[in-house]
This record gives C-alpha cells, sequence and structure tokens, in this order.
C-alpha cells in the first residue's frame, strides 16, 4: 500500500530547481522524503525471500597465512602450507594450521607410503627461464666472472657476440642446472630430464630460455599413507577439503561440466605421461564456478593453478 501511494504521488516529485508552488512543496517534499525511505527497505526484503535457498555468503579464510593456496610448487608448499591429495578420483586441498611445523610435516607424509593411500600432487615448473637464471642464483655457487659479466643486470646481451652466449649456456647446462638445489627433489635426484642440444646451437639467449621452459614442467604423484593422514585429521594437525562439485558425486549421470573436464585431462596418464606438450594445451580454467571450493587459474606457460582461496563446501573428517 505505501508503494502503490508512492508511485501515485511520484509524478508530482520535481526538480527544486523548477519554478514551483513552495506553500504545496514545502510540505509535500517532507511527506514524500519519508515515504521514499521504504524503498530500499522494500528491495533488501524482495532480495532475501526471492534468493535460492542454496545461496551462502562466502568467507575468506587465510588460516594465518597470507599465501594460503598461491600455488603448488613444491618447493613452496612448507611455506604456502598446502598441497592436493588425491584418492579414489576425488580430490582433496590439505593444509597445515599455522601452529604446526609445515616443513617438518610434509617430510613426515612424504615418508610414510604403507597401506592404504593417499597420491599426493608434486608440481614443479620453471615459467619464466628469463627471470630465473640471474646473477642472483648463481653467485652461491661461484661461477666464473665472465658469467657474472654476462648476467650483468641492464646488459644488453646481443652486443656480446656469439661466443659469450655460447660460454654462458654451457655454463648454466654443465655447472648451474645440476648442482642447483631447487631443481632436485629431496632425495637429490632432478626433477627435469632435460635433453638440451648443443650450447653453440642457439641463435639467442631467449632461445635457450624457451626450450627450458618446454622442458621444466613436472606433474607427479606420490603415494602417502591413507591412515597417516587421517590420524593428523583426527587430532587437529591437519585440515583436509574435499573438492567436490556435482560431477564427483556418486552415481553422477549426464554431461560433465566444462571445467570438469578440463581438470581430468589435466591429471589423466595421457597428459601425464607427456608433460611438455600438456604445459602447451593446458586450458585456461578461469574459474570452478563460484560455488565449488576453490576458483583456480591455469594457463599455458605459466604458472599451474595459482589461484584465489575459497571456502570448500564439503569440509573431509578422518572415521
Amino acid at each position: 500500500a505505501v508503494q502503490d501511494v508512492l508511485h501515485f504521488v511520484k509524478p508530482l516529485n520535481v526538480s527544486s530547481e523548477l519554478n514551483r508552488d513552495m506553500d504545496f512543496y514545502g510540505e509535500f517534499d517532507l511527506l514524500y522524503a519519508e515515504l521514499d525511505k521504504v524503498v530500499p527497505l522494500y528491495n533488501r526484503v524482495r532480495n532475501y525471500i526471492t534468493k535460492k535457498p542454496s545461496e551462502v555468503g562466502k568467507m575468506k579464510l587465510m588460516f594465518d597465512c597470507s599465501t594460503i593456496g598461491e600455488g603448488w610448487e613444491i618447493k613452496k608448499e612448507s611455506e604456502r602450507r598446502s598441497t592436493i591429495l588425491e584418492r579414489d578420483g576425488q580430490y582433496f586441498l590439505a593444509i597445515i594450521p599455522s601452529t604446526e611445523n609445515s616443513g617438518r610435516m610434509l617430510d613426515e607424509i612424504a615418508h610414510h607410503v604403507d597401506g592404504d593411500c593417499y597420491r599426493k600432487m608434486v608440481y614443479k615448473q620453471i615459467p619464466n627461464a628469463g627471470n630465473y637464471f640471474s646473477v642472483k642464483q648463481f653467485r652461491p655457487q661461484d661461477p666464473p666472472q665472465y658469467v657474472l659479466d654476462y648476467f650483468e643486470p641492464g646488459k644488453d646481451k646481443k652486443l656480446l657476440g656469439k661466443g659469450a652466449l655460447t660460454q654462458a649456456i654451457k655454463y648454466v647446462i654443465n655447472d648451474f642446472i645440476p648442482n642447483y638445489k631447487p631443481l632436485q627433489s629431496t632425495d637429490g635426484k632432478p626433477f627435469f630430464n632435460f635433453k638440451f642440444k648443443q650450447p653453440d646451437e642457439y641463435e639467442s639467449w631467449k632461445a635457450f630460455c624457451d626450450d627450458v621452459c618446454n622442458q621444466a614442467y613436472l606433474i607427479r604423484f606420490e603415494k602417502v599413507s591413507a591412515k597417516f593422514v587421517d590420524d593428523l585429521v583426527a587430532c587437529g594437525k591437519l585440515y583436509l577439503f574435499k573438492m567436490h562439485n556435482k560431477d564427483f558425486s556418486a552415481g553422477a549421470t549426464g554431461r560433465e561440466n566444462l571445467h570438469t573436464i578440463y581438470w581430468r585431462k589435466l591429471f589423466e596418464k595421457k597428459n601425464l605421461d607427456n608433460l611438455p606438450e600438456s604445459v602447451k594445451v593446458a586450458p585456461t580454467l578461469a574459474r570452478w564456478g563460484s560455488h565449488h571450493g576453490l576458483i583456480w587459474s591455469c594457463r599455458p606457460g605459466g604458472d599451474f593453478m595459482r589461484a584465489g582461496f575459497r571456502l570448500p563446501e564439503r569440509i573431509f573428517t578422518a572415521a
């Protein structure tokens, strides 16, 4: 009824810049201002009663870690306090509380492989070799002076000639890469099985860096004890979130969500066996639905699954 009255008198609400009869509008403006207050109240009530029952407000959880979930690079797991597990086709986000030593816990998880297992994702990539190979990385290995000179910041490498380029590439291939600890797993084995051309066959430093990026991409899964992980969850030392959408439900039928198809393809054996190729064709997962747990970003040649963190729908706890 109030809305009806408001709509009825609204044509009389004209600009104060016009030549108005103030004997009338002096009182009308005060009354209209009171009637107009019903509009925002009406909008809030309408929005509340018409929203879908499944709609809930989103919460952003940081778990006292400002970099939580910002990518899954194996050497950054401890800092970002998170990793991804898989079991029977279901995927889980494991988060280590800030009260726990993340580095020690990840080591313990990796060394328990008995009995039934989850599979823990191991991801490693050099997304930009041009930035990765720098004086800052080289200096701890005490490289020859010609290497430091070649990579001096601001220097135009094109002016240094083919000989200097060949020497620099030779050092990176034969000395730096085999001995650089971030490119090795905890057992000392290299993450990447590089197959380079001869140093003098590269026409430019960019050509060499492109070759590195095309090969420096790894995703594999390693077994970890399901009992050990579940025991950590049960005592509150590990949080395990189940990634879920309709396609992962038991007995799901019909066409899969496009993002589910991308997700499964990314981890299927054919792609994992041909990783350099999968980096070129990996689709952009701009989002996995606003209500499907996590929002992922995966771009060709870039950091895999660098993500914003959203609260997943379902929380997995040990039985």
